[in-house]
């Protein structure tokens, strides 16, 4: 399993799509306004065109980052649980400093969370969020 950061829009972004890749970057002052897991060749993320989902992994724009075989079938358990389900609108107001919290629906960063940790987050969670779960990890 691994983590994969987006440190862009995707290279078939629409001009929306790199307008929020470009609030989201400025916004929490990060380089990675979007984040997935990457278990084989298939990325499991949440987004607002589709909530969470299973895509084929292309590396075009994604950093990896190993965090083990071991966690591969805890986090294959959390995608079936749960795939399908909406985008998290509500739970992004925690970025405008509004404390909420939609625990059946994910934003991509949250997504992570759950499938690193196996705990759905009571907060908001951000890229360093889960750079700092990779790095106590190895």
């Amino acid at each position: 399993m691994k983590l994969a950061l987006r440190t862009g829009p995707a290279v078939d972004a629409t001009f929306m799509h790199r307008l929020a890749s470009d609030a989201i970057k400025a916004r929490l002052v990060t380089d990675y306004p979007h984040a997935g897991i990457v278990i084989g060749d298939l990325l499991y993320h949440a987004s607002a065109k589709g909530g969470l989902q299973c895509v084929p992994y292309t590396p075009e724009r994604w950093e990896l980052i190993e965090l083990g075989d071991d966690f591969d079938a805890d986090a294959l358990e959390s995608f079936d649980k749960y795939q399908g389900a909406g985008y998290d609108w509500v739970s992004l107001l925690a970025f405008a400093f509004i404390s909420a919290r939609d625990s059946k629906r994910f934003y991509c960063y949250e997504w992570c969370y759950l499938a690193i940790t196996g705990k759905n987050p009571t907060s908001r969670v951000t890229p360093e969020t889960l750079l700092k779960l990779a790095s106590d990890m190895r």
